[in-house]
């Protein structure tokens, strides 16, 4: 009898000692799968732990927003409730609303074109570009000196991103449609005299924006509209001078006075702040 109760008891207490061993925390994740950890600390935003059987080395964390529930080795299951409206600083997102950028066409075709967009609204951005007309890097155009300007407000469909489980809409980034004026002036050589212009245009883009790495931008646009265009010959009008139908006015292409329409578009690449 005595033996039996010896067996008894030894059987007892390597269950009980069995229990105590296998005893842990477990965080089931909201996609259900469970870790089997040691819970160290339950913060506002974050849960601090180790992976269940590794006591030393620096303890693992886990945005409570991934968490569904966290199991404690006692048994107390808590359920977790995570403010999706409630952000601390770690998981804050700054926004950079504004951008300056520049061409990357616009040098070899003899200027340089810098812009400068900020957001007025979620949606909804001003933009302003303005380029120098003089370099001498393409020979297939006659010499130019001058410049343009370019302003217009672009109406945004902004782009999702999703960052620590977050959704985020960066306010330049995305598709676009973008009303614009145009006005340039600039002086042509040409073989009897320099030819001054003088362009009023008007103009839909379309393009679209992307953000890497919430600091550089690519942007990409081509358009649609239509012009005015005056010329005239300076110092002094050759003999029986003629209207001058310019077809690159360096902002756009022009069709001529028959047919006022222009045609334009862009490749910048710049930096958000």
């Amino acid at each position: 009898m005595t033996k039996k109760i010896t067996i008894i008891f030894f059987l007892l207490l390597f269950f009980v000692l069995n229990n105590i061993c296998s005893a842990q925390d477990l965080i089931v994740r909201t996609n259900n799968d469970t870790i089997k950890v040691k819970v160290l600390e339950v913060g506002a935003d974050k849960i601090k732990f180790r992976r269940w059987g590794i006591k030393t080395g620096p303890p693992l964390e886990i945005y409570k927003n991934y968490v569904k529930e966290v199991i404690f080795e006692n048994g107390t299951r808590v359920t977790v409730l995570y403010d999706l409206h409630s952000v601390s600083p770690d998981l804050t997102i700054k926004e950079k609303t504004h951008g300056l950028k520049i061409d990357l066409i616009a040098p070899i075709l003899n200027h340089i074109t810098v812009g400068y967009e900020q957001m007025l609204k979620p949606g909804m951005n001003a933009e302003i570009k303005v380029s120098y007309i003089g370099l001498q890097v393409s020979t297939a155009l006659k010499p130019s000196y001058g410049y343009f300007v370019k302003g217009g407000v672009k109406f945004v469909w902004l782009m999702e991103e999703i960052s620590k489980g977050m959704r985020h809409f960066p306010p330049l980034q995305g598709s676009y449609f973008k009303p614009e004026l145009i006005y340039s002036n600039y002086n042509t050589v040409n073989e009897s005299g320099d030819i001054h212009f003088q362009n009023y245009g008007f103009n839909i883009l379309f393009g679209r924006q992307y953000i890497i790495d919430n600091f550089v931008t690519l942007d990409y646009c081509g358009g649609i509209g239509f012009a005015i265009q005056n010329s005239s010959y300076e110092p002094v009008a050759p003999k029986d001078p003629q209207d001058v139908d310019f077809n690159y006015a360096y902002s756009h292409l022009y069709f001529g006075k028959n047919l006022p329409l222009i045609l334009s578009g862009g490749l910048t690449i710049g930096f958000i702040y």
